[in-house]
């Protein structure tokens, strides 16, 4: 009965485990009134905590995920949460916890059998999509410097038109706060439309939960680690400082951009809402994203600029088994203080794979006379995708992708949008899905084909 089971999980997080319950029910006047008749028995309260497993993490790096202590009432609700943390951790490979038998009755030890992963990991591939043609990446890292939790990792991507170089370093806990530190030192060299680009930075963040998933309702059928590393209420506030060289610049490219160097820095916080049921293959729930990046001398920036992004996606499964996605997602920036535009990199785009398929990548918004896209500062998307199951790990899709891009938030326009229609097939895999669309544009560009074909991975959205 399902008003048991909840009297009964009420009573256990109140550390009274096995309490007698019985229930009676009498019909009067048209209701049913249901009366509970409940003797709590004794309170068991939390005796010792015992870790076990550890080999080379430090015995303080569990502690501190842990919201027990020896005392308190004993919550089977806390023990599981206490799983979670350590499960986020992303150190270990086995997380389990259970009560030991009461001895005396009154307090019961908890046990926490932990196994460790392997902390040095050598992770390499490669693909190929529509958009950057080849690439292939190799990273080593270290997940558990010292027993401490820190990782650490260097990771070189090569492309088609160009190459990426990461340094980054991760600090669980933040000045010994619940918030998670990140810092990346990054070079990059790109062949970009119009113009080659060379850059370097960093980027300094910090991050945490702020509420469980499970705060919101939200149920999720497998990808058990991977979710409990993401799902719920995020915070995040990011820095990046990014020195910019652009050369070989086409001289039909927009006014605004320039051969030279560039100096860029900006700050970003960012709130991030998952409440989808799997990480890689979602089939019901939804996910949403609310930034706004401020760019300006005062953050050592020589150009000052404003950027607000809003992102929600949707899944449903109520024609079971085929699934339907909706995103929705809109962007809008503006230069401010003297800067005349912003810096072309940090402008919005549209076409392409994951954005508007049915056109070339980048090509909807505004282009220079060569047929270069140059960007904007106002950018709507708007997905509709039906997934369709055919065997096993195969699957079909059909979509509707509208939108635009335009120089100025003034000129946006519904006559304006762009349309593409179209479908592909999906090769489900355990880490997400190999993709391949064919889009056909309603609006049609000139000079451009209506037909177009993407090979990816990832969903689109």
């Amino acid at each position: 009965m399902l008003g048991q089971r909840a009297v009964r999980a009420l009573y256990a997080r109140r550390g009274y485990l096995n309490p007698d319950l019985t229930t009676e029910s009498v019909r009067r006047e048209g209701a049913v009134h249901v009366l509970f008749r409940i003797r709590e028995r004794r309170r068991t309260r939390l005796g010792r905590i015992l870790v076990s497993g550890l080999a080379t993490t430090r015995q303080d790096v569990v502690e501190r995920e842990l919201p027990l202590r020896p005392g308190d009432s004993l919550d089977l609700e806390a023990i599981t949460l206490a799983e979670r943390r350590l499960v986020r951790l992303g150190i270990f490979d086995k997380v389990e916890a259970a009560p030991l038998p009461a001895s005396p009755p009154a307090f019961s030890d908890v046990e926490f059998r932990l196994k460790e992963g392997r902390p040095w990991r050598l992770d390499f591939g490669g693909g190929y999509n529509t958009d950057s043609l080849w690439r292939g990446f190799l990273e080593v890292g270290h997940d558990n410097l010292f027993g401490t939790g820190r990782g650490a990792s260097l990771r070189e991507t090569v492309r088609s038109d160009g190459d990426r170089t990461d340094l980054s370093f991760r600090e669980p806990y933040l000045f010994a706060t619940p918030w998670q530190g990140d810092l990346t030192l990054f070079r990059e060299y790109k062949q970009e439309d119009g113009y080659k680009r060379q850059e370097g930075g960093t980027t300094v963040g910090a991050q945490r939960l702020l509420l469980e998933a499970e705060h919101f309702g939200a149920q999720y059928a497998g990808d058990r680690i991977a979710s409990d590393r993401t799902r719920g209420l995020r915070g995040q506030l990011s820095y990046r400082f990014n020195w910019v060289r652009r050369y070989d610049v086409d001289p039909s490219l927009a006014a605004d951009v320039v051969a030279g160097s560039q100096l860029v820095a900006s700050l970003t916080p960012a709130l991030s809402l998952d409440l989808r049921d799997s990480l890689f293959n979602p089939t019901r729930g939804s996910q949403h994203l609310l930034s706004l990046e401020v760019g300006s001398w005062l953050l050592g920036s020589q150009i000052n600029f404003l950027k607000g992004q809003l992102e929600t996606t949707w899944y449903s499964d109520w024609l079971s088994p085929t699934v339907l996605v909706g995103a929705a997602r809109i962007g809008l920036a503006t230069p401010f203080g003297g800067t005349d535009a912003l810096a072309i990199e940090d402008r919005f785009k549209a076409g392409g794979s994951s954005t508007i398929r049915g056109y070339p990548q980048d090509k909807v918004g505004p282009l220079d006379a060569a047929g270069n896209p140059v960007g904007g500062n106002a950018r709507i998307l708007l997905n509709l995708e039906w997934r369709l199951p055919i065997w096993g790990w195969l699957a079909a899709a059909t979509f509707v992708d509208t939108g635009t891009v335009v120089p100025n938030v003034r000129d946006l326009r519904i006559q304006d949008f762009k349309t593409g229609v179209g479908g592909g097939l999906r090769i489900t895999t355990p880490v997400g899905a190999f993709r391949l669309d064919v889009g056909y544009a309603l609006n049609r560009i000139p000079g451009e084909d209506r037909w177009q074909v993407y090979f990816d991975f990832g969903q689109a959205f």
